[in-house]
């Protein structure tokens, strides 16, 4: 809910600035990326953080389009494109976007959050988990995702164990994203990826060590075999370490309960998820 660096200035710390605070403040990336470098610390070439951005599409006291405006200042900080590495729909009404390094982490997310005022963090939403997650303050170090949801670019929703099941062979499915267990994936140093439900902690298997178009994608005990191994890669596709094949969504259906099977690779966008 706040402005670019610099925007609000006034000159005077009593200062309200209403062009500011109304959205009526456009400048180039590039433009506001100097004013951080020459203004703000002038000389400093270290490291900077990663910045995560939230605004509610609704706010009348700091403009919504201020978000856009932060966003293309930390993207020319950071040094990454303005252009989203990735979009989906983590929770309902919050429309993320990520901007990623060369490397695949994402230096810069904004949370687009429609129906939202000046009135965030909002009580009873995983909003402060997801600022945590992002920071790497919970464990799982701050390249920016090795435990999340799992979501599903193309449908916008998330890879889910139905009805968090602990029954072995049950085939998964995409659904929208509550933030609950069964929609939280790690992918661990062995490749795996793991669900935690029920006090059972069960893999992502291809179904009968699989190997062609249509292997349903299930879960299983974790044994260590290749059918359950997955490499997250940086364009965005999950593969099967065994089969070559991407992880996708059926179909391409955007509907709740589709199924998640592995396919050859086809570069659509229902082979494509985020994770974190």
């Amino acid at each position: 809910m706040g402005v670019p660096y610099h925007c609000f200035y006034t000159g005077t710390v009593r200062g309200w600035n209403g062009p500011c605070a109304g959205g009526q403040v456009s400048m180039t990336a590039q433009q506001w990326g100097d004013l951080v470098r020459n203004d703000a610390d002038p000389g400093y070439a270290g490291p900077r953080p990663r910045v995560q951005l939230w605004h509610g599409t609704a706010d009348t006291t700091l403009n919504y389009n201020n978000l856009g405006e932060e966003i293309k200042q930390w993207t020319n900080v950071l040094g990454v494109s303005q252009v989203p590495s990735s979009s989906d729909t983590p929770v309902t009404n919050w429309n993320r976007t990520r901007y990623n390094n060369s490397s695949g982490a994402a230096l810069v997310e904004a949370y687009s959050i429609a129906g939202a005022g000046h009135q965030l963090p909002i009580q009873g939403t995983p909003m402060a988990a997801y600022a945590i997650h992002f920071m790497g303050l919970d464990g799982t170090g701050s390249t920016g995702g090795n435990t999340g949801a799992l979501h599903a670019v193309g449908a916008g929703k998330c890879l889910d164990d139905p009805n968090s099941t602990t029954t072995l062979g049950t085939q998964q499915q995409i659904n929208g994203c509550t933030g609950g267990a069964n929609q939280t994936w790690t992918h661990n140093s062995s490749n795996e990826l793991t669900v935690t439900v029920g006090g059972s902690t069960l893999c992502l298997d291809a179904n009968g060590r699989g190997t062609t178009n249509g292997t349903k994608a299930i879960v299983w005990s974790c044994n260590g075999q290749a059918n359950q191994q997955w490499n997250v890669n940086s364009n965005g596709t999950i593969t099967g370490v065994q089969s070559g094949l991407c992880l996708d969504v059926t179909g391409a259906s955007t509907a709740n309960g589709a199924l998640v099977e592995l396919w050859s690779c086809n570069g659509g966008s229902n082979q494509q998820w985020t994770l974190g």
